[in-house]
């Protein structure tokens, strides 16, 4: 590493770094105090989130960035008795996986922003190829993995962050980051525009990435000493460079900025700064009240339902309790002698005591059924907040025709306008800048094709054709079916009435309506074209016919005699005989 090199050759560990010592503290100071604000802003939505992960999935959280903490794979689920929410915000995950990213086939698409590019055969293949190509990266790399954990995060906290680096081996490679561990602030326009993070490493992990000069003389003394396993706490800030210089190279002339560096040390010392071209991170939102930087969640709508539901599976337990195994009297003449509530013992009477033995102390009749009414009813409430009737529907749908997506939306109409906004945030805040940031990177790699001049100066769009996004525009398609409907009724009576639609028009909407390939639609020119050929043969035909249809009469009035010697043909063309 260079920058190794440089500084045990005697250059200082700032200047590795290409800045300058003061430069150096004057950004430690800045990130530090920064994160110390974010800490306090976020107290209120830490205590939420660590009710949520006690009661609903307890591994997803890392709340306590400590170091060399031994107890890491203790039981944490002490709280649940009942796990419908835990369950039920796994297969929260699963289904946006399945209904808005399935690895299985398309979701989105690229697009010309004024749609005029995808009437170029070559546009619409080059955007084919690229988004095939987009595809492969995701399947072949850790997207969709982490993208999963994305989804589960979303479910139950409402704000899941996700890192985007630059990989050799898989072009952009994904780092989900555990809630608890990160710190978010927003810019002017209400997105994301800061994230700090505070996690844990050890210290053959900061050596590896870092080399072993950067580090801490802690850091350097442990791994000098072999204690390879031993943890520090790291610090990140990744956030717009406001100090950039255009032009410059390095960090300085980029729009974003990463640090890292070592809690607790030197107030100078840095483990890296670094510049990227495109944002680094992704920070989601399920639901967004005004300009919160954190989102609300399922299991916040269902905390209420959940938490009352451990508490109604506990008392049921107790009263069934009572019931096979209630609390006993006894006669004081059985003070002293062996006695059992075994079944099979036998309890040895005194003589004169045979009235004597065992009896409840009291009697209950607990309606077990009322108890299991209600539980049966917060399952129910719960399951629904996070949307588990929907999912199902849609992963029990037979293929991918248009008429599953229109039936889901007849069946789930309610369930699918609650989705749509959440849904439509995570195409914007989740799935939109994962593809921009592969696209930019893959563009910069030199992995795509060269593009047709007819994209040049066009701004490429994305489309999502996932089976949500699909089902969310399916209404569309169900509307132009029922005007086509009533018009062909009307039209038994009034053929005239197809005048008023426009066939082309709704046939495009249709197509884009259930996200229809863009090579099977044929281009508005190449329709024109086809018209006028067979406007054209259609002209031809009708001229042979006539011309037929006059050597039949020529022929006809030559075979009519008319006297005189002459036929019909010959008297009308030199007249009647002298």
């Amino acid at each position: 590493m260079a920058a190794v090199a440089a500084i045990s050759s005697g250059m200082s560990r700032a200047a590795a770094l290409g800045v300058t010592e003061d430069e150096a503290g004057k950004i430690r100071k800045v990130v530090e105090q920064t994160l110390s604000q974010l800490e306090t802003a976020r107290w209120s939505w830490w205590t939420t989130w660590r009710v949520l992960a006690r009661y609903i999935q307890p591994r997803l959280g890392r709340f306590f960035p400590t170091a060399n903490t031994n107890n890491r794979g203790a039981r944490r689920d002490q709280s649940i008795v009942n796990n419908t929410a835990t369950i039920s915000s796994q297969r929260f995950g699963a289904g946006m996986l399945s209904g808005a990213t399935s690895p299985s086939r398309p979701w989105f698409k690229l697009r010309i922003g004024d749609g005029r590019g995808e009437q170029d055969p070559d546009a619409a293949q080059w955007l084919d190829e690229v988004t095939n190509r987009m595809m492969h990266v995701f399947a072949e790399g850790n997207f969709y993995r982490s993208v999963a954990a994305m989804y589960e995060a979303l479910g139950v906290f409402g704000t899941a962050v996700m890192l985007m680096y630059e990989d050799y081996e898989d072009v952009v490679r994904f780092y989900p980051i555990a809630t608890g561990e990160y710190y978010l602030a927003n810019d002017y326009r209400g997105e994301t525009g800061r994230l700090y993070r505070k996690f844990v490493m050890t210290v053959s992990e900061i050596v590896e990435r870092w080399g072993e000069e950067r580090c801490s003389d802690a850091v350097r003394s442990a791994y000098q000493n072999n204690n390879l396993s031993g943890e520090v706490i790291v610090c990140q800030a990744v956030e717009p460079n406001d100090d950039r210089i255009p032009d410059v190279p390095g960090f300085k002339g980029m729009p974003w900025r990463e640090v890292y560096w070592e809690y607790g040390s030197s107030t100078t010392q840095l483990l890296e700064i670094k510049g990227f071209q495109d944002k680094p991170f992704i920070a989601s939102r399920w639901n967004v009240e005004s300009n919160d930087p954190y989102g609300r969640s399922s299991g916040m709508d269902a905390l209420g339902d959940i938490i009352a539901l451990q508490t109604l599976e506990k008392e049921m337990a107790k009263a069934t309790q009572k019931v096979n195994n209630p609390p006993m009297t006894a006669s004081t003449a059985l003070r002293n002698s062996p006695a059992s509530v075994v079944p099979g013992q036998v309890t040895w009477l005194p003589p004169g005591a045979e009235t004597a033995g065992f009896k409840p102390a009291y009697q209950i009749n607990p309606r077990i059924d009322h108890y299991s009414q209600n539980i049966s009813r917060h399952e129910g409430r719960i399951k629904s907040a996070f949307y588990e009737d929907l999912f199902f529907a849609i992963s029990q749908m037979d293929g991918v025709q248009p008429r599953n997506e229109l039936e889901l939306t007849e069946r789930k109409a309610e369930k699918l306008v609650m989705l749509g906004p959440p849904l439509q945030r995570q195409h914007n805040e989740l799935l939109k800048p994962a593809i921009e940031r592969t696209f930019n990177t893959m563009d910069r790699a030199g992995l795509l094709p060269p593009a047709p001049k007819s994209l040049h100066g066009n701004h490429i769009s994305v489309e999502f054709v996932s089976d949500l996004a699909r089902a969310q525009k399916a209404a569309d398609g169900t509307a132009i079916e029922q005007v086509y409907a009533f018009a062909g009724r009307i039209a038994a009576i009034r053929p005239q009435i197809m005048d008023g639609l426009d066939d082309d028009q709704a046939l495009a909407d249709y197509a884009n309506v259930i996200s229809l390939p863009s090579n099977i639609i044929v281009s508005p020119d190449k329709v024109a074209a086809i018209r006028q050929a067979r406007d054209q043969q259609a002209r031809q035909a009708q001229q042979m016919q006539t011309g037929l249809a006059a050597v039949q009469g020529a022929q006809t009035l030559s075979q009519t005699d008319v006297g005189g010697g002459q036929n019909a043909l010959s008297r009308m063309i030199n007249g009647p005989a002298q």
